[in-house]
C-alpha cells in the first residue's frame, strides 16, 4: 500500500503544479483564485475520463471563465498552450524512453519511436503555423478576419477573440511570463508524474499483479486513445484483471477528488504558502493586464476587425500595450491629434489621455502646463499617473461623476445662470492666469505666427483636392446667400495687414486652447467649472488667443458644425443644415457685450482675427480626417470672413 499511496499523492503533487502553471498562464491577465482554477481542473479531467476527444479541456475552461473579466475564450486559449507545453514534454519523453529501449526491447522501442513522430508531426505542424503566422504577420491577420467574418456577430467575436488570445498568450511567454519559472514547474509537474507512473507500477508488481511502466504510459499518451474515454485507454492495462481495473481506477479517480474537494477548503495556512511560493519565485505581480481594453462587445468587435485588418501594425502594437491595464468604457475623443478614454483602473474610474509621436510631445507639454497651474486657484483637472515612452506619450485624470461638457449644460440650465458660470470663468482666467508673466509681444513670433498658423494654411487649402473647384470661384453661394471667397480677402488680409493689427497684443499665460468642449461643467468644484486641455504651443502667446479661441464656439459655431452630416454642392452653391441654437446666440451676445466693455476696438478686432486664424488652422486637418464632411467648416469659415471684415473689423 506504501507505493500505491506514493502514486497517488505524487499526481496529486503534480496536479497542483500543473495549476500553478496554468496560473502562470492565466496572471497577467486576470487574478483567478487558486481554489477555482483547482476545481476547475479536476472537473474537467473527470470529464474526460468519461467522454472522448477531450471534451474536458471545455469544461474546465467555463468553469475557470465564470465571472471573470476575460471569459471563457482566454481561458480556452490558455489550456490550448498549457497542452502544447505537455505535447512538447511527451515527446521529450517519448525520445528518451525510445533511446533507452533501443538494445533492450525492439517491441517498445518501435512503438515510442512511432509515437514520439506522431507528437513531432503536430508540433512541426504547430510551429510552422505559428512561424508563418508571424512571418506572414498582415496577411495572416487577414485570413483570419476573412474566415470570422462569414459568422454572425457573436460568433465572429468569439473565433477574434480566440485568435488574439492565442496570439497575446504566445507573445508573452517571450515578454510577460517568466520563463524560469515556466520551465521549472513544468520540469517538477512531469517529474512528478512520471514517479507516480513508476511508483504506481510497483504498487501493482508488490501485489503480484505486473503492469509494464512503458504499458502504463503508452496507454496514457498514445494519440491514438484522444478518441476515446481515457477511462477506457486506462481500463485496457488490466487485460481482464478485476483487481488491476480497481486499482487503476483508484489510481486515476482518487487524485481528481482529491483536488476538487480541497478547492471548496479555505485553508489560511494552504494560502499563505501558495503565496509565498508565488512571491518567491516571481509567479505573480500586484497588476493586471487585460486581454483585450475594452469593456462592450461592440467596442471589442470594433477593435478587433480594425486590428485584423493587417493595417498600422506598430500603432496597435502600442494601443494595446498603453491599455492594457485599463477597461476603457468609452471613447470620449474629440477633434484633435489626441485620445481621450473614459476607463477603469484598479477599480477606479479614469480619463486616460495618449497620443503618439510628435502629438505626445505637445500631450506632454500639455500634462506639465496643468502641474504647473496647479498652485494657482485656477480650476483644472487632477492628474494621476502617466508614461512616457519613444513614440508615445499618456497621462491620467481623476473622474469627475458629476462632469458635464458645458455645450449640454448651455442647452439645459437658464441663460443667466450659464452666463454667470462664464463670467466668472472668463474673469479667473484673467486674474489668475493672464496676469502672469505679462511681456511686451515679439514681433518675430507674431511674424511666424502668422507664417505658419495664416499663411501656411491657407496655402494648404490652395493644394486641397476637394478644394480646386470651389476656390475658382469669386463668390459662394452659401445656404442661398452669396459671399466673397477666400481669394477677395487673400489680396486684403495679408501679411502685413494682420502684422499691423496684432503688433498691439500683450502677451502672458495663457490656457490656448479655450474652447467650450474645453469647459467642463461640475457641482462638485466651488466654481461650478474646471478646464481642460490646454495649448501653450501657440507661437504668439497673447490671451486674445483665448478669448479668440471662446469665439470659435460661440461666433463660429464649431460644436454645431460637429453635429452636420450633409452637405451638397453644384458649381460654386453650397447648402447645409445651419443648426445653431438661441442659447447660443444669447451667449455669444452677451460675451460680445463683455469684450466691448473690457477691450478697445483694435484690441477686439485682433481677438476677431485670431478666431479667423483658429478657424483656418483647423480646416486642413478636417479635409484628412472627414473628407466627405469638410466643405461644411470650410463654406462657415467663409460667412465668418465676410461677417468679420464687413462687420466693422476691416
Amino acid at each position: 500500500m506504501l507505493w500505491l499511496s506514493l502514486s497517488i499523492g505524487l499526481l496529486i503533487f503534480s496536479h497542483l503544479i500543473k495549476v500553478f502553471r496554468w496560473e502562470l498562464l492565466t496572471n497577467p491577465y486576470e487574478k483567478t483564485e487558486y481554489e477555482k482554477l483547482l476545481k476547475a481542473l479536476s472537473i474537467g479531467y473527470a470529464v474526460n475520463l468519461f467522454i472522448p476527444f477531450r471534451i474536458g479541456e471545455l469544461v474546465r475552461a467555463y468553469i475557470a471563465s465564470r465571472k471573470t473579466r476575460t471569459g471563457l475564450i482566454f481561458y480556452f486559449s490558455t489550456i490550448v498552450i498549457d497542452r502544447l507545453l505537455d505535447i512538447i514534454c511527451v515527446f521529450i519523453f517519448l525520445v528518451i524512453f525510445a533511446g533507452l529501449h533501443i538494445n533492450t526491447n525492439f517491441f517498445y522501442y518501435e512503438v515510442y519511436v512511432h509515437t514520439a513522430f506522431q507528437y513531432f508531426f503536430i508540433i512541426v505542424l504547430i510551429i510552422s503555423v505559428i512561424l508563418i503566422m508571424f512571418a506572414l504577420n498582415k496577411k495572416t491577420k487577414q485570413s483570419i478576419n476573412i474566415f470570422a467574418s462569414v459568422f454572425n456577430e457573436t460568433l465572429r467575436l468569439k473565433s477574434l477573440m480566440f485568435a488574439w488570445s492565442t496570439i497575446s498568450i504566445l507573445k508573452d511567454l517571450f515578454y510577460r511570463i517568466n520563463k524560469l519559472s515556466l520551465l521549472l514547474l513544468s520540469i517538477i509537474m512531469w517529474l512528478g508524474y512520471l514517479f507516480s507512473y513508476v511508483s504506481f507500477c510497483n504498487a501493482l508488481t508488490s501485489l503480484n499483479l505486473h503492469v509494464d511502466f512503458s504499458q502504463l504510459f503508452l496507454s496514457l499518451f498514445s494519440l491514438g486513445n484522444v478518441a476515446e474515454p481515457q477511462l477506457t485507454a486506462i481500463s485496457s492495462l488490466a487485460n481482464g484483471n478485476i483487481n488491476v481495473l480497481l486499482l487503476t481506477i483508484l489510481f486515476t479517480v482518487s487524485p481528481i477528488i482529491f483536488i476538487f474537494i480541497a478547492s471548496f477548503i479555505h485553508n489560511q495556512w494552504l494560502e499563505n504558502f501558495i503565496g509565498k511560493f508565488r512571491k518567491e519565485n516571481f509567479l505573480m505581480k500586484d497588476a493586471t493586464i487585460n486581454m483585450v481594453p475594452f469593456v462592450t462587445k461592440q467596442e471589442r468587435l470594433k477593435f478587433f476587425v480594425d486590428y485584423f485588418s493587417g493595417e498600422d501594425r506598430e500603432y496597435y502594437k502600442t494601443y494595446v500595450n498603453i491599455n492594457r491595464n485599463i477597461s476603457i468604457l468609452q471613447d470620449m475623443s474629440g477633434g484633435s491629434h489626441a485620445t481621450t478614454l473614459k476607463a477603469i483602473k484598479d477599480d477606479d474610474i479614469i480619463y486616460r489621455k495618449y497620443a503618439f509621436g510628435s502629438e505626445g510631445n505637445k500631450l506632454r507639454v500639455q500634462a506639465d502646463w496643468i502641474k504647473e497651474q496647479a498652485a494657482t486657484k485656477l480650476p483644472l483637472p487632477e492628474t494621476k499617473d502617466e508614461f512616457l515612452s519613444e513614440n508615445v506619450y499618456y497621462y491620467d485624470m481623476k473622474y469627475d461623476s458629476d462632469a458635464k461638457d458645458f455645450f449640454t449644460v448651455i442647452h439645459s440650465m437658464d441663460d443667466e445662470n450659464i452666463w454667470n458660470i462664464l463670467y466668472t470663468l472668463l474673469e479667473d482666467i484673467d486674474h489668475l492666469l493672464h496676469s502672469k508673466n505679462k511681456r511686451e509681444h515679439d514681433s518675430l513670433l507674431i511674424q511666424k505666427y502668422i507664417k505658419e498658423k495664416y499663411l501656411g494654411n491657407i496655402n494648404t487649402l490652395k493644394i486641397t483636392p476637394e478644394l480646386s473647384s470651389i476656390l475658382s470661384y469669386d463668390t459662394l453661394i452659401i445656404n442661398g446667400k452669396e459671399y466673397k471667397n477666400l481669394k477677395y480677402f487673400e489680396s486684403k488680409i495679408d501679411e502685413n495687414y494682420l502684422f499691423k493689427i496684432f503688433s498691439q497684443d500683450e502677451c502672458s499665460d495663457i490656457h490656448g486652447d479655450l474652447t467650450v468642449e474645453n469647459i467642463i461643467f461640475s457641482t462638485n468644484r466651488e466654481k461650478k467649472y474646471y478646464l481642460i486641455d490646454p495649448n501653450s504651443l501657440n507661437i504668439h502667446n497673447t490671451p486674445f488667443i483665448d478669448y479668440g479661441k471662446l469665439l470659435q464656439s460661440l461666433h463660429y459655431g464649431y460644436e454645431f458644425l460637429q453635429k452636420t452630416s450633409t452637405v451638397e454642392t453644384y458649381l460654386n452653391i453650397i447648402n447645409y443644415p445651419h443648426l445653431r441654437s438661441k442659447a447660443y446666440d444669447n451667449l455669444y451676445h452677451k460675451y460680445k457685450q463683455y469684450l466691448e466693455s473690457k477691450f478697445n476696438k483694435y484690441q477686439i478686432k485682433s481677438i476677431y482675427y485670431h478666431e479667423i486664424i483658429h478657424v483656418l488652422r483647423l480646416l486642413p486637418y478636417k479635409f484628412k480626417m472627414v473628407p466627405d464632411r469638410a466643405l461644411i467648416y470650410y463654406a462657415a469659415f467663409i460667412v465668418l470672413l465676410n461677417d468679420i471684415y464687413e462687420d466693422g473689423y476691416k
